[in-house]
């Protein structure tokens, strides 16, 4: 991906990260984001607590919802059960957000979103 391009979808990442609803997986994710330098008013660590609370927590003004779990086997089982909870809410979930996050910072977790984050600045 051409560093053009890469500045671009940065930028469409931190428009997302806050306007949306963001759920992670936990605490060190909440952390990670915010070290990386993102600004994310309203995000939700999920670790603990029942889905459906997690659904009554979320606050929502015609955006989806984000969901920024890890991308292994468990992070995508997480993303799955999350997804199918939302829609029978009629909450809509922002598939192609986390796609986008995924193909810029390449990261296997979450947690490695600040180093991720110090090499894209460091190709300028």
């Amino acid at each position: 991906m051409e560093t053009q391009e890469k500045r671009k979808l940065l930028s469409k990442i931190r428009l997302m990260l806050e306007k949306e609803a963001v759920l992670v997986e936990g605490k060190k994710d909440v952390s990670a984001l915010a070290t990386a330098g993102f600004t994310v008013p309203r995000i939700i660590a999920v670790q603990g607590t029942k889905p459906e609370r997690i659904v009554g927590k979320l606050e929502l003004d015609g955006t989806g919802v984000l969901l920024l779990f890890d991308f292994d086997d468990e992070g995508k089982r997480k993303e799955a059960a999350y997804e199918a909870i939302l829609a029978s809410y009629g909450i809509p979930v922002d598939r192609p957000g986390r796609k986008a996050f995924r193909a810029l910072f390449r990261v296997r977790t979450v947690e490695d979103l600040p180093h991720a984050m110090a090499e894209l600045r460091k190709e300028g």
